[in-house]
């Protein structure tokens, strides 16, 4: 089920609530029956996609909400935007049942005179994790539903909705724990272009933050500096120090960025806050980029 409507800001920053009608399970299908149920909301089609198709009690599994975006239309990242939104996802998730948080891919930025946001073009997959109840019947099929709401622009920006659904079998707890479905290709494939975290082992060295204390001119700057790049982007999390100039200091050609931030960052009396979000590294100009978690 489908719809296409203009919501309230106030409804569409609610944060996701807790299911509360859990789905009951269900004598198992064959995988055709099976199938992930797509949904059409305008200008996309949004899918709800497994790794397995067959999981254990007590169990964790990873579920994408996939987009197909019509052409020069976006959605949004959870990052500090001027004016998009990201998707909100709720689930209805069987008694016992639990989600994670999304892991959020690295986006792009957006620039609109002078209005910066971050977004997805094309297509993307947002990860959720998702943990079977300890005491799930084996030999049953559990139904998992995600209601999506999301702010998809072009020239004009609307207010979108769809619901998608997947089914996943529940096997003996002594049974192999998973059965690979044609879709754990792709998510393992967005798995790994996630970013990855700064200070993860295997992360390569030569990054390094950068910080310098306000001035009479202006206020403190924060940033990194990475051996070896061409060219570094930054993408600020919501809870990111807030830049002075994130359109002008965000983006730059070499190894350094830094970006000062505002006064009310400089005049803060808790610890200092500190740049969180993604930083994009590009090693060659006509290479692809890196992407790193800091916090």
């Amino acid at each position: 089920m489908t719809s296409l409507f203009v919501l309230t800001l106030a409804t569409l920053l609610a944060p996701p609530t807790t299911p509360t009608t859990p789905t009951t399970p269900t004598t198992p299908t064959t995988h055709d029956e099976q199938r992930e149920m797509a949904t059409s909301a305008g200008h996309a089609r949004v899918t709800l996609i497994k790794d397995s198709d067959t999981v254990r009690p007590g169990d964790s599994f990873t579920v994408g909400v996939h987009f197909e975006l019509d052409p020069q239309w976006h959605i949004y990242s959870d990052s500090l935007n001027d004016s998009g939104q990201p998707p909100k996802v709720t689930f209805t998730l069987p008694e016992g049942w639990t989600s994670g948080e999304i892991q959020w891919p690295a986006p792009v930025r957006h620039q609109l005179d002078i209005v910066l946001d971050h977004i997805y073009e094309r297509e993307v997959t947002l990860l959720i994790p998702i943990t079977v109840a300890a005491d799930a019947k084996p030999g049953s099929g559990y139904d998992i539903q995600a209601d999506v709401n999301y702010m998809i622009c072009e020239t004009v920006c609307l207010f979108e909705r769809a619901s998608t659904s997947t089914r996943i079998a529940v096997g003996d707890a002594t049974a192999h724990p998973t059965t690979a479905t044609p879709e754990q290709s792709r998510i393992s494939k967005v798995r790994a272009a996630l970013p990855k975290h700064i200070d993860a082992p295997g992360i390569p060295d030569g990054i390094k933050r950068l910080a310098t204390p306000a001035s009479e001119l202006a206020g403190p700057r924060q940033g990194f500096r990475v051996h070896g790049a061409v060219r570094l982007e930054f993408y600020p999390a919501p809870d990111c120090a807030t830049p002075a100039n994130l359109l002008k200091e965000g983006i730059a050609n070499g190894d350094e960025v830094l970006l000062t931030l505002t006064a009310e960052e400089s005049t803060a009396t808790t610890s200092p806050a500190r740049l969180k979000g993604i930083l994009g590294v590009w090693k060659r100009p006509d290479g692809l980029p890196a992407y790193y978690r800091v916090d």
